[in-house]
C-alpha cells in the first residue's frame, strides 16, 4: 500500500502535466469534485440492508484498514429515510473517558426522541419519566440529555391544568435511595433506556473505531449485543483490523459478540479492485471508464485501492497540476501517466500523505491546526475564526482557516 511522501520530488510532476501551475481563481471555476459518493461497496451495502430490513435487530461488525471507508460506507445507507433514528458515536486514541463514544451516541437517541415526542401525551412523556426512577442518580452524570426529557415533562405536567394531582405526583419520580454506580448497574441502565426508546421507532447505533474503545466501553456493548434482544434495536460495530490482535480486549469482547448474540453479520470492508477504482477516477474526472483506466491502473498501483488514498493520490495530482481542467475543451485532462508513474515517490505510511498535504500549508494554517487539535476531533470552523480575531494574529491567520475549509 503506497502514496506520495517525497515533496521535492511530487512537484517535479509539474513538468509532466500539460498545463503550467493553475491560478487559484481560475482553478476555482473548475467543477467541483464529488467525493460524497461511495464507489464499489454494493455488496457490502446489500448484507447490511438486508440485515436490518430481515432482522430488525443483531449487531453488524465491519472490520478493515484505516481507509477503507468503513464509516462512509454506514453512513452512506440513510437509515432514517427508512423510518430509523440513527446516532453514532467515535472513540479516539488519546480520549479514554468512559463511555466517551457510546454516550455521545445515546445522547443523540434521546436527543431525537425527545423531538419526535415535542407533543406526545403526558402518559407518554410519564412512561419515560417512571422508566428512569430507578436510574436518575445513576445516569444524570453519564447520560445528561435523557433527563432533559425528565425536565420538560416535569414542566409540562405541572403547568397541564387536565392532568390529575395523582398524575402529576406519579409523573415526578424520587431516587429511591443511592443508586448502585457499579459498571453492571450502568450497562442495564442503557439497555433499559434503550429498551423503551426502540418501542417508539427502530433504533441504529454505530459505534466507531471500538478498538480505541475503554474496558468499560466494550463491556457496555456486550451487554447491548447479547443481553436478549431488542426488537429494532440494531448496533453497528466497526473496528481497524491493524490495531487488534489476539489478545486485545477488544477482540475479546468481539469474539464474546460472535459467540452469544443470536444474529451477527460480520462484514470485512476491502480496498477497492482495479475497476472500482475507475469507477471513481472516471466519475470525477467526467470521463468513460475506458479512457481513464490508464491513469486508474497508476492510481490503483499506489494506493492497492485503499478510498483514503486514492482520494488523497488524485487530489494531490490535480495540485500538482498534472490533473487539470480545460476550459476551452470544457474536460479534465492528465498528462503522461508513465511519467508520472516514474516520477511519483512513495510511502507505506498513511500519515505521509497527510504530512505531504500539511507541509504545503502557510504557516498560519499550522499554527490553527494545531491549536485546534487541542480542542477535539469536530471543531465548527466559525468557533476557530472568531477565536483567532480575537488574538495578535488576526485577519491573515482567519484568512487561512478560509483556505483550509475550501481545501476541505
Amino acid at each position: 500500500m503506497s502514496i506520495i511522501a517525497s515533496s521535492s520530488n511530487s512537484l517535479s510532476l509539474k513538468s509532466t502535466g500539460n498545463s503550467s501551475k493553475r491560478d487559484r481563481g481560475l482553478d476555482d471555476r473548475a467543477p467541483e469534485w464529488n467525493l460524497n459518493q461511495i464507489y464499489g461497496r454494493e455488496d457490502e451495502s446489500r448484507r447490511i440492508q438486508d440485515h436490518a430490513d430481515k432482522l430488525s435487530t443483531g449487531t453488524i461488525v465491519l472490520q478493515g484498514l484505516a481507509g477503507s471507508g468503513k464509516s462512509f460506507l454506514i453512513e452512506s445507507q440513510k437509515f432514517e429515510g427508512d423510518g430509523w433514528v440513527f446516532a453514532t458515536g467515535k472513540y479516539e486514541r488519546r480520549k479514554q473517558e468512559p463511555y466517551s463514544a457510546l454516550i455521545d451516541a445515546l445522547d443523540s437517541v434521546v436527543d431525537q426522541w425527545i423531538v419526535n415526542n415535542e407533543n406526545a401525551c403526558i402518559c407518554k412523556m410519564a412512561s419515560f419519566s417512571n422508566l428512569l426512577d430507578e436510574d436518575m442518580e445513576l445516569l444524570e452524570n453519564i447520560l445528561p440529555k435523557a433527563f432533559i426529557g425528565v425536565k420538560e415533562f416535569k414542566s409540562r405536567a405541572a403547568e397541564c391544568p387536565n392532568v390529575s394531582s395523582e398524575a402529576k405526583s406519579e409523573s415526578i419520580p424520587e431516587s429511591k435511595g443511592k443508586a448502585r454506580c457499579d459498571a453492571a448497574a450502568i450497562n442495564a441502565a442503557f439497555w433499559r433506556v434503550l429498551s423503551f426508546i426502540c418501542q417508539a421507532k427502530p433504533v441504529v447505533l454505530f459505534l466507531d473505531d471500538i478498538h480505541w474503545a475503554d474496558q468499560a466501553s466494550l463491556d457496555a456493548i456486550q451487554v447491548l449485543a447479547t443481553a436478549g434482544n431488542i426488537e429494532g434495536f440494531l448496533l453497528i460495530l466497526s473496528y481497524r483490523e491493524e490495531e487488534v490482535k489476539e489478545d486485545d480486549p477488544t477482540r475479546r469482547c468481539l469474539d464474546f459478540i460472535d459467540k452469544e448474540c443470536e444474529h451477527v453479520e460480520k462484514i470485512h470492508v476491502t480496498d477497492l479492485n482495479v475497476e472500482d477504482t475507475n469507477k471513481m477516477v472516471s466519475s470525477l474526472l467526467e470521463q468513460e471508464s475506458e479512457r481513464t483506466m490508464e491513469l486508474t491502473k497508476v492510481i490503483h498501483g499506489k494506493t492497492a485501492g485503499n478510498p483514503f488514498f486514492v482520494v488523497q493520490f488524485i487530489q494531490m495530482l490535480r495540485h500538482e497540476s498534472f490533473i487539470s481542467y480545460n476550459f476551452h475543451t470544457l474536460e479534465w485532462e492528465w498528462g503522461n501517466v508513465h511519467k508520472m508513474d516514474q516520477l511519483a515517490f512513495v510511502s507505506d505510511n498513511v500519515a505521509d500523505v497527510v504530512a505531504l498535504s500539511m507541509s504545503k500549508l502557510p504557516h498560519g494554517c499550522l499554527i490553527a491546526i494545531q491549536k485546534a487539535s487541542c480542542l477535539g476531533k469536530v471543531i465548527p470552523m466559525q468557533v476557530m475564526i472568531e477565536y483567532f480575531r480575537k488574538c495578535e494574529v488576526g485577519d491573515n491567520l482567519c484568512d487561512s482557516l478560509i483556505c483550509i475549509r475550501e481545501d476541505g
